[in-house]
This record gives C-alpha cells, structure tokens and sequence, in this order.
C-alpha cells in the first residue's frame, strides 16, 4: 500500500519535477564532495607547518559552500530576511555585487600571476646576471623548494658562462647561516666560479630581495638584465618589483610541490594585492 502511494505521489509531481529535484541532488552532492576534497587539499599542507591565508581562508570559504550545500535551508533563510525590506535588499545587492567584483578580481589577477610563469629569457646564451631568491633552510640545509631553485639557478649558469649570479636572503628562525651563503656554498659545490657569485644576506621578504640584490648590481657594476630563479607562483610580483626599479626582468619558473602549490597561489593573491596597493 505505501510502494502504491509513494507511487501516485510521483506520478502528481510530474517528469519534469522529478528530474529537476534528481539534478539538484546531483548537484549539491557534487558540491559536498568537491568541498570535502578541497578543504583536505589545504589542510594536507598545515602537516608541514605551511599555515597562511593561502590555505585558511580557502578552508574557511570552502566549509561554509559545504553548509550551504548540506543545509541549503539556511542560505534560503538569509536569502529572504535580507529581502525584507529596501534597505536590507540594497545591503543584499551591495553584497551580490561585491563578491562578483570579488571574483572577477581574483581571476584577472591569477591570469597575471601565470602570465609571470611564461616571461622566460630568450634562448640562447646570454650575459645576464641572475637573481636566486632565498627560500627555506633547515639549519643549514635547503628545503626542498630551495633545492629546486639552486638547481635551476645551476643549470642556467652552466648554460650561460657570461652570466654572474646574485643570491639573496637572510638568516631566518631555524636557519644556522644566512640563505645567500647556503645557495652560494651550494653552488660553488656545484662547480659554478665563486667570482660570478655575489651575496645579498640582508633580505627578508621579495621586496627587499629585489632591492637590495638592484644594489649590488650597481655596486658591482653587473648586467642590468635580469633573469629571476624562483617558483612560478613567485615570478610576477618578483618581476614586478625589478620592473618597477627601471630594469628589465625575465625569470626562470621552478615547479613548487604539488601538494603545496594551491596553498601558495592563493597566498600570492594576496601578497600580489599589497604589492599592487601599497608598493
């Protein structure tokens, strides 16, 4: 008796409702697991101490798309109390509109960041002066992402004997020597020419990697083409900065772990918005 009304019940609602009710919970249940897998994706990276707004605020938005999917009934509820009155539906609009500007936003300025990652140097040999940014060390031995730009900064001056290299970071909590001495030790190491090697110790940030290793240039009298070793979420706000210093600046993109690079793209969102705002 009950299969026969349950039956009767569908039949009252019709093809169209039926499958339109069956596609929304395809759609909310592709929601709930694209969110699970996400927020994992930003969590996975907290287990190596990799704790910034590049995988905070994505756990943050993603939980709360993963309760509107789960509880749609809440959004709908805010949805109509913003509705209300005229005052709360401008605030409603206001909001609707800031987070499409939001968005657009973030876009036009991923498209930038990966526009950083194609700026290569021309091939073929050049006299050019590198600039090898500091990364990680532990103690006195290169994290992984470090080993990665040592070694592309290595391939490059191996390829290009004309050009000369500055290497550039300080010396951060947990580190035992400052980076620019790690990466030029490791180099030297490598069998590039302690002569073509100059250090920056003095730079905690890319703002001041660029600077101060523009400062050396200058002081040494090294070539004013720049070709920057970092990784390719970096390449932009690094080639900016050069730019922005009068000099003309390709780079060369290190791959960054896979199970960080989501993480780190999203931090350079922000810190590409701060250097754009405030320099």
């Amino acid at each position: 008796m009950d299969a026969k009304l349950y039956i009767e019940k569908f039949k009252r609602l019709g093809a169209r409702r039926i499958i339109g009710f069956v596609l929304l919970f395809l759609i909310r249940l592709a929601v709930v697991i694209w969110c699970s897998l996400t927020i994992r994706n930003y969590i996975f990276p907290m287990q190596f101490n990799v704790r910034n707004v590049g995988n905070i605020i994505p756990i943050i938005l993603c939980s709360l798309v993963l309760l509107v999917a789960i509880c749609p009934f809440i959004f709908v509820s805010f949805w109509k109390f913003f509705g209300r009155s005229r005052l709360l539906r401008i605030v409603r609009g206001a909001f609707t509109g800031l987070l499409i500007l939001v968005v657009l936003y973030t876009g036009a300025l991923y498209s930038l960041i990966r526009s950083g990652e194609q700026n290569v140097p021309a091939s073929g040999e050049q006299d050019a002066t590198v600039v090898l940014l500091g990364c990680k060390l532990y103690g006195d031995s290169p994290s992984p992402m470090l080993s990665n730009r040592i070694f592309a900064a290595y391939q490059y001056l191996k390829e290009n004997p004309k050009a000369n290299c500055v290497v550039s970071g300080g010396q951060g909590e947990g580190e035992t020597l400052p980076e620019a001495r790690a990466m030029k030790q490791i180099l030297e190491e490598m069998g590039i020419e302690s002569y073509r090697l100059y250090e920056d110790a003095d730079s905690y940030n890319t703002l001041e990697n660029i600077q101060n290793s523009i400062a050396v240039i200058a002081r040494e009298n090294l070539s004013k083409e720049l070709v920057i070793v970092t990784d390719g979420y970096h390449q932009y706000r690094a080639q900016y900065f050069a730019k922005r210093q009068g000099f003309h600046a390709t780079g060369i993109p290190v791959q960054t772990n896979s199970f960080l690079v989501d993480t780190y793209y999203v931090r350079e969102i922000f810190a590409c918005t701060q250097a754009l705002l405030l320099g």
